[in-house]
């Protein structure tokens, strides 16, 4: 067995144990409620200092991140802005999972019941997203943050149970999954778990709830030092080029610096929260290596019987929202040409799915494309290169612009068929009752529609 197999059964092996107790403890006769435990505010400490510390420097960047998904992603209730249909009396069940919302001392209430069993009543003290869902998580009296079965479809303005969007088993169970122990690798900045063994009760600590500058950048307390420190001083400040081809300015400037650094080390910074994985250590910063804390998930893996989707295709591209590693199937991925910030922008923008331009206008949302590709590469139009050859005397050079594109895509050059995306990012990840496009940028492989069921453009 190869060292990263034991790790993944050893994790599986934890997780398993956590829900099998998890479950024996729901199925315990009820105990009268402890009190509710002070929710943890946020701290500043160690090497991370907060968002705050970056505005006076970053005020064009730091406007722009407060006003993204990032810092939304997990809010204190009286921060957030609820979404959810919380009018007194409102009801919804569904796969055995029975919900009544209201209010109670100012703060979301819902109580939920188990396959008919007596109702709990839960408080919502944080809500979780704010894009495509909004979650509710209440804070038990061991300090787990309980995030709730239940969850605010924003586009259809209804309740999911969770089983809709998490593969779980079915039946009415009372599987918990507890923000601090499940989500805390991603949904908050320097989140401590601070689980107390002797006592078995949660400590959690973090600087922020939300996605703040430090959890992609790494901790800022040595950054800002130096900077102050030149501040004070500029004949201390060393001469150094500033540009994005200076790969050294992260260690000069002592924070991870996204747009002089690497592509892979952007993309590991990334993919750390936008991608499936199995975790396996904890204390992931920016710039760090993906492979030193987590594993990928692999098409070998077995398939669960509670989740016969799985997480690939068969021609080995994820079909969830497993993006980050289905770009690393493609060509300009691998050479090193493309990574996540050479199309999103990580501080928010006013563009759907954060992206410099509006995919959506036409030919200009291919920009994102033609920023690098000038003009199709040739290829020698034999089945199966992806590529076709033009043929005839008559027969036009295919290109991006002119009558060369209707060559190249063999659709009007003013139709949906011509635009990058429509070929080279169909919609193959499914999750979350909705759809999102393939990031191997691979054209369309009909045979394997044909064959395999796999969509194509």
């Amino acid at each position: 067995m190869s060292t990263g197999t034991r790790l993944v059964t050893a994790a599986f092996v934890v997780l398993a144990l956590t829900v099998v107790l998890r479950a024996h403890e729901a199925e315990a006769p009820p105990q009268a409620p402890s009190p509710r435990p002070q929710a943890p505010t946020a701290q500043v400490n160690g090497e991370y200092l907060g968002s705050g510390a970056c505005a006076r420097c970053h005020d064009v960047e730091h406007t722009q991140w407060k006003n993204s998904l990032h810092i939304k992603m997990t809010k204190p209730v009286a921060e957030a802005t609820i979404v959810g249909d919380f009018r007194e009396g409102t009801k919804f069940a569904d796969h055995d999972r029975s919900y009544t919302f209201g209010m109670k001392d100012g703060k979301p209430l819902v109580n939920v019941s188990f396959g008919g069993r007596q109702a709990e009543a839960f408080t919502v003290d944080y809500t979780l997203g704010a894009k495509r869902y909004q979650g509710y998580l209440t804070m038990l009296p061991e300090g787990g943050i309980y995030v709730l079965p239940v969850f605010w479809h924003i586009a259809s303005k209804r309740w999911v149970d969770w089983k809709e969007i998490t593969p779980i088993p079915d039946g009415a169970h009372d599987l918990r999954q507890l923000w601090n122990a499940n989500c805390f690798n991603c949904h908050g900045t320097n989140i401590v778990q601070g689980y107390d063994l002797n006592e078995k009760k949660y400590r959690s600590t973090w600087t922020e709830m939300g996605i703040g500058c430090e959890a992609c950048h790494g901790p800022g307390r040595q950054h800002v030092a130096v900077m102050e420190a030149w501040e004070k001083d500029p004949a201390s400040k060393p001469q150094y080029d500033s540009s994005s081809k200076n790969r050294q300015l992260s260690d000069i400037l002592k924070i991870f610096s996204t747009r002089s650094s690497e592509p892979r080390r952007i993309y590991d910074t990334c993919a750390y929260c936008h991608g499936n994985k199995n975790n396996i250590f904890v204390g992931f910063k920016g710039g760090d290596s993906f492979a030193d804390y987590a594993l990928p998930f692999l098409i070998s893996e077995p398939i669960p019987e509670n989740d016969l989707q799985g997480e690939f295709w068969p021609d080995g591209r994820p079909n969830r929202f497993n993006r980050p590693q289905a770009l690393t199937l493609s060509g300009c991925f691998k050479a090193g040409a493309v990574t996540c910030t050479s199309c999103h922008v990580a501080h928010g923008s006013r563009n759907e799915h954060s992206l410099k331009v509006n995919i959506y206008q036409g030919r200009n949302g291919d920009a994102l494309c033609t920023q690098c590709h000038s003009e199709p590469r040739a290829g020698s139009g034999e089945p199966g290169s992806g590529i076709l050859k033009p043929s005839g005397p008559q027969a036009l050079k295919p290109s991006f612009t002119g009558p060369g594109l209707e060559a190249h895509t063999f659709h009007r050059a003013d139709s949906a068929g011509s635009r990058c995306i429509s070929c080279h990012m169909s919609d193959v990840n499914w999750r979350l009752l909705i759809r999102r496009r393939d990031h191997t940028f691979q054209a369309p492989v009909p045979e394997n529609t044909a064959q395999f069921g796999i969509p194509n453009a």
